[in-house]
């Protein structure tokens, strides 16, 4: 089964450039932009989640629309960046209350984190059809 899949995975990441050197020139880019920015905070402190978090978006992103944002500074960027920052949040290595006792959505939503999922996801869904319709 294990191999199965594997296959799977190789031959459709092969299809968008995974051992090619167009996927070696991406990241490559999404390097020099990363060590632009270095360049220019030199002697100041550096939070490396705020760094590499948009670098590896982008190539994910590039991988799974085949575009990428246009800048660290796009707003569309940031949004999903602290989407998916709350959203992993929301949830503790076990998988949060909700996941454990699921039957908590019914008379408790807000406190169990079930609105929060359904706001988090419908934001995500947007930033998705957007990416997708464009």
């Amino acid at each position: 089964y294990w191999h199965e899949q594997r296959s799977f995975a190789v031959r459709h990441l092969r299809e968008v450039g995974f051992g090619k050197t167009q996927m070696e020139d991406m990241i490559l880019d999404e390097l020099r932009d990363l060590l632009k920015l270095f360049g220019e905070q030199k002697g100041c402190s550096v939070s490396m989640g705020l760094s590499f978090a948009p670098s590896v978006l982008n190539v994910l992103w590039v991988l799974s629309t085949g575009s990428r944002f246009s800048s660290r500074d796009d707003p569309r960027l940031h949004r999903l960046l602290h989407a998916l920052k709350a959203r992993s949040k929301a949830f503790d290595m076990a998988g949060g209350t909700l996941n454990q006792f699921p039957w908590t959505r019914f008379f408790a939503p807000e406190r169990s984190g079930y609105n929060l999922i359904l706001r988090l996801n419908a934001d995500l869904r947007q930033i998705f059809l957007v990416s997708i319709f464009n």
